[in-house]
């Protein structure tokens, strides 16, 4: 949560969605079943783990979005243009917004083309942590900000020198 990875995630995205990174908010997924990644956010590697998986998902949506606005406007796909989440064609404008609410059928496209570094807006390019007021002002809940009711606490006992061995330990009180 400290290492600006929301920055960077939405930057993937933005580039593959060709919107500017401040339209896109990035969410926390819950845990309610377990965490996807088995280490969570632990190494720091979100931006390396979720770089090829990210920009697929965002360069095929780009992509069916494509498809339905020239659907819609009835033009070829390579005949549009696209510019921070508008796709023009044929003297005509639709908001990634239009598309979602005009199109009738999504599907998924054979082949996902992804942007060539040469022309990455975003990626690379210094920008504001997207996430940094609300971090700043306490916003977010960290895991040890959380207090439920009941709630009871565990700890880890070391022993006092190096290569010592437990011998025994009076459990009575953790166990009441």
């Amino acid at each position: 949560m400290g290492q600006g990875a929301f920055t960077g995630l939405a930057q993937i995205a933005a580039e593959e969605l060709e919107v500017d990174v401040n339209r896109i908010e990035v969410v926390h997924a819950t845990t309610i079943n377990r965490p996807l990644d088995p280490r969570s956010t632990g190494g720091s590697d979100s931006i390396t783990a979720l770089w090829n998986p990210l920009r697929e998902v965002a360069a095929g949506l780009r992509i069916m979005l494509l498809i339905n606005a020239a659907q819609i406007l009835g033009v070829a796909v390579g005949d549009l243009k696209l510019d921070n989440g508008v796709i023009s064609g044929k003297g005509e404008s639709l908001t990634y917004g239009d598309v979602v609410k005009q199109a009738t059928t999504w599907e998924q496209p054979e082949e996902i083309t992804f942007k060539s570094r040469s022309e990455y807006k975003h990626i690379g390019k210094p920008v504001e942590r997207i996430d940094l007021m609300p971090k700043l002002l306490g916003d977010p809940i960290f895991g040890m900000d959380q207090s439920l009711p009941g709630m009871l606490y565990g700890v880890i006992v070391h022993p006092p020198k190096i290569d010592t061995v437990m011998v025994s330990a009076d459990t009575a009180q953790a166990e009441g």
